[in-house]
């Protein structure tokens, strides 16, 4: 199928209102960082070839697709101009399988739930970052409790370096563990997790 012909099978589509995702000579076209031919002769046979750049993550390292080469039956009938069109739709058709290819074997999103319960929605959270302390054995061993009347929190402390540390902790006094974390998000919301749940909240 030649380039004309997609073009015209977009037109259609368009027409007809076919809204799924779908490869266009257009998205492929902007990807092109250079093209390139050369003119070769085998066991006496001249042809021409199209080698298509395409870019990548890496502005250094295009990645190379080259086509079928155009090659005439009778030698008198060549024409650069024709050999370089035959040779660029080979390669763009080649481009285009890897392009199908590359969409159908992708990572699909998995289907959005629904809330479970009524009157909810549901919302994407926002990525953040977060200032987290591991707790070591002796942590532990000498960490003071204490109840906070004001927050109507149990709080713990600890000293990290020469700093003392409070934070919140909801769980039994005997359930903080050494692995487990001391997460800062700002001086009134320092809080326990343990290394299970912050494992699972989190990349380390």
């Amino acid at each position: 199928m030649t380039m004309r012909d997609r073009e015209q099978l977009e037109k259609m589509m368009v027409e007809l209102g076919c809204t799924g995702e779908r490869i266009t000579n257009s998205g492929i076209l902007d990807r092109i960082v250079q093209v390139e031919y050369q003119t070769v002769t085998l066991c006496g046979v001249k042809m021409m070839h199209c080698g298509i750049a395409l870019k990548t993550e890496n502005p250094d390292r295009p990645f190379l697709v080259v086509g079928d080469p155009s090659i005439c039956i009778d030698e008198s009938n060549w024409r650069e101009q024709i050999g370089k069109k035959i040779s660029f739709e080979n390669t763009f058709d080649k481009i285009w399988e890897l392009e199908a290819y590359r969409f159908i074997t992708a990572p699909k999103a998995p289907p959005r739930e629904l809330p479970v319960r009524d009157g909810f929605k549901l919302f994407d959270a926002k990525p953040i970052q977060r200032e987290a302390y591991q707790l070591t054995k002796q942590d532990v061993a000498y960490m003071q409790f204490e109840r906070d009347e004001a927050s109507d929190s149990n709080r713990a402390g600890i000293i990290v370096g020469c700093t003392p540390i409070s934070f919140a902790y909801h769980c039994k006094p005997e359930e903080i563990k050494a692995g487990d974390y001391v997460v800062f998000i700002n001086e009134n919301d320092t809080y326990h997790c343990s290394k299970e749940v912050f494992n699972e909240r989190n990349i380390t």
